[in-house]
């Protein structure tokens, strides 16, 4: 009986680590930058920083110059991306007071149904286990050990729960190192580009000017030696690689400092960029896609079945694949749930964006990529058009969708979501949650949330009397 047991596995294990044309199946590399703008890369074209590995992926495989994120929260936005479902469908629609569900099937569930081998390596509290987006994972690390040692950052609380980018890498590696034969899901998550900014030397020195673009360049060093290291253990031509973002910053554009208040593209355009070691090489694609996409696109690229709950579209690998019209939706109850003001809503569709709040606003892209001028007073016909797509979008994303799973918050974990910038006063019920003319908009109330930030900040720096 034992033997026949063996035999069995073993027929299994010879079924997953070959694929029908002979060849050992794909590994997967995911690698999430947190609070990363798309233009603040030098593949997107930004002159200002070297980012030379994140560059090389680009030039080796597929760069997607117009992705956005469903949503501009760092929890929220992850599971978006690891379901490949929205946060109407999946329910978490905000960072603090919310769990994932367990009946959601995530990335990692479904290689691991296949044989793979899976780890996660995040860098700081907001994805921590806790919040069960760990489902999945053989190893889940979410140990932030520099955050534990006194003076390690001087100007930042002991709750800050963070790594570095270098610490991340670290534990990653050496997880590479016992790879065998089978094959492999890693996601690296780095937290650093996220505020306060305060680079490692050198990039403290050398972008003493520009510290988020030294973060995130000290970020690529760090990618640098995960994709060394593929290349040493053999992995390289046998490993799909995406790279991402959750969200961006806004770096007061639009006056936010930020992110998850506004739906600027500041904060929902990302970088995405897939290098699949079967080709193609060096495509730009220049249609809107989602990182929603991303999940449909890994199992497509492996050869595996997609979920029917799944509602992103595999990406196209160049310009000349045709794609459909995409409505694509973001929204964020940031300033809802904290705040108690109006929701926000956006659909970008081809060169048109409208954002749906208590006052309206719409940008033609394609002549206005700042977003700087709104035109929804001058077309009143488009902007109408414009909304009813996003209502029907929204009603088709949200069909069948997961219950939201709330849970209560531990002051513990209240002081540690608040160290990172997260927490605010109110919360709402979400079934009351609707833009409404009689909620403050959070576009006439970002310069109240921005001295509150600065309060917070000055908090922590031992400066209350400035707070005040």
């Amino acid at each position: 009986m034992r033997n026949e047991g063996f035999v069995l596995l073993a027929l299994m294990a010879a079924a997953v680590t070959t694929s029908c044309a002979g060849e050992p199946p794909l590994n997967v590399l995911l690698i999430t930058l947190d609070t990363t703008r798309a233009d603040h890369l030098g593949c997107y074209g930004h002159d200002g920083i070297d980012t030379p590995n994140i560059d090389g992926l680009a030039a080796e495989g597929t760069l997607y110059e117009r992705c956005y994120t469903p949503v501009p929260i760092t929890l929220p936005s992850h599971l978006s991306i690891l379901t490949g479902t929205y946060p109407v469908f999946h329910g978490v629609r905000e960072n603090a007071g919310f769990y994932v569900a367990a009946e959601l099937d995530t990335l990692a569930e479904i290689l691991s149904r296949e044989g793979y081998a899976s780890a996660a390596f995040v860098g700081a509290f907001p994805l921590d286990s806790q919040t069960g987006l760990d489902q999945g994972f053989d190893l889940y690390d979410d140990y932030y050990p520099s955050s534990l040692e006194e003076g390690k950052h001087p100007s930042l609380r002991s709750s800050f729960d963070e790594r570095p980018a270098a610490e991340v890498v670290q534990p990653a590696m050496a997880w590479l190192d016992q790879r065998g034969g089978e094959p492999f899901f890693l996601w690296a998550h780095f937290f650093d580009a996220h505020q306060p900014h305060i680079p490692p030397a050198p990039y403290r020195e050398r972008y003493a000017g520009a510290l988020y673009d030294g973060e995130i360049a000290s970020v690529d060093e760090a990618i640098g030696r995960l994709l060394a290291r593929l290349e040493e253990r053999g992995f390289a031509d046998r490993t799909l690689v995406v790279v991402t973002a959750d969200h961006g910053e806004g770096l007061g554009d639009h006056g936010e400092l930020t992110h998850a208040l506004l739906l600027f593209s500041s904060t929902v355009r990302v970088p995405l960029i897939v290098r699949d070691p079967r080709g193609p090489v060096g495509q730009r694609v220049s249609r809107p896609v989602t990182t929603v996409d991303i999940l449909p696109t890994i199992l497509g690229r492996l050869g595996l079945e997609v979920p029917a709950a799944v509602q992103g579209d595999p990406l196209p690998r160049s310009p000349a694949d045709a794609t459909p019209r995409r409505k694509i939706f973001t929204e964020t109850l940031y300033g809802a749930l904290l705040q108690g003001w109006s929701p926000l809503e956006r659909l970008t569709f081809e060169d048109w964006m409208l954002i749906d709040g208590p006052h309206p606003k719409l940008y033609h892209l394609a002549e206005d990529p700042g977003e700087l001028y709104d035109l929804a007073a001058e077309q009143p016909e488009r902007l109408a058009a414009m909304r009813r797509l996003l209502v029907e979008r929204k009603g088709q994303l949200a069909a069948d969708g997961v219950a939201a799973k709330e849970h209560s918050i531990s002051p513990e974990k209240q002081a540690r979501l608040a160290a990172l910038g997260y927490l605010g006063g109110v919360q709402v019920d979400l079934e009351d949650l609707e833009i409404s003319s009689g909620l403050p908009d959070p576009h006439a109330a970002i310069a109240v949330f921005r001295e509150m930030n600065e309060g917070k900040q000055l908090v922590e720096q031992g400066q209350p009397g400035l707070a005040a």
